[in-house]
């Protein structure tokens, strides 16, 4: 059958996005697998589903290029500002995502998602470990630029210490208005322009290293600017963690599924 989708991205996080309340597809590992690949599909880095659900405004459904599944911070962005085109919301939603409900407000191109509280932080030496919704090992680097992100990256993905799902890589630098940062991403298994999840990482984990940071944090990301906020709850515990950010609607058209 032919499927509408619609093509948004979150500083350049991109997303294919569908309404299936009505059509309701269950698409297999393949055809996600092939719908997300850059020179065979539409291409993206991720899957999303807009669904009905009794818990919520609408149910993200969100799928990783190699049909896994987790919690993902631009894509649940790009699909708030979805479902306010699909008139499903207008300003503010309660959404449910892997990982429970999240709340989530529109301000013209801006948007911005609450993150589930972080009650630890874990300095392993190399870097910060964090789950914001999905598993990141943050590095602390001089420069990013000199980092080679898909090879340093791939050695952290699969670090035992991480169990046997693995994690994101994330590599920030300290700068005077906050971080920069880029990401290797895992289901993508390559870097990715910026990651929701990874983006609350870095802040997270950049106050956990130098807490003169502050609690609103801008992150610079590969695609473009972000802003975490937050408040310290305890020794090393986040809560009222908020990202914030642009989303752009690039184009919509069908596909055979």
């Amino acid at each position: 059958m032919k499927v509408n989708f619609h093509k948004y991205h979150g500083t350049g996080n991109d997303f294919i996005l569908v309404d299936n309340r009505i059509i309701n597809v269950k698409p297999s590992v393949k055809q996600i697998e092939q719908l997300c690949h850059r020179r065979f599909g539409i291409g993206s880095d991720g899957l999303i589903l807009i669904e009905n659900t009794e818990k919520a405004d609408y149910h993200m459904n969100f799928y990783n290029p190699d049909g896994s599944q987790s919690f993902c911070g631009n894509g649940s962005r790009c699909a708030l500002h979805f479902c306010k085109d699909l008139g499903i919301i207008t300003k503010e939603a309660r959404f449910l995502a892997t990982d429970g409900v999240h709340e989530g407000h529109i301000e013209g191109t801006m948007t911005e998602i609450h993150l589930v509280d972080v009650s630890e932080i874990k300095n392993l030496g190399d870097c910060y470990f964090v789950n914001t919704g999905s598993p990141h090992a943050v590095v602390v680097v001089e420069n990013v630029e000199d980092i080679d992100v898909v090879r340093d990256g791939q050695k952290l993905r699969h670090d035992q210490r991480f169990g046997p799902g693995g994690c994101n890589v994330n590599f920030i630098q300290f700068t005077e208005n906050g971080l920069t940062s880029r990401v290797y991403e895992r289901g993508v298994e390559n870097e990715t322009y910026s990651s929701g999840t990874g983006t609350t990482a870095q802040a997270l984990c950049g106050y956990a290293h130098r807490s003169e940071i502050g609690e609103v944090v801008v992150v610079s990301t590969k695609g473009g600017e972000l802003t975490v906020r937050f408040n310290p709850n305890g020794a090393q515990g986040f809560r009222n963690i908020w990202l914030r950010g642009s989303v752009v609607h690039a184009y919509s058209g069908q596909v055979e599924l």
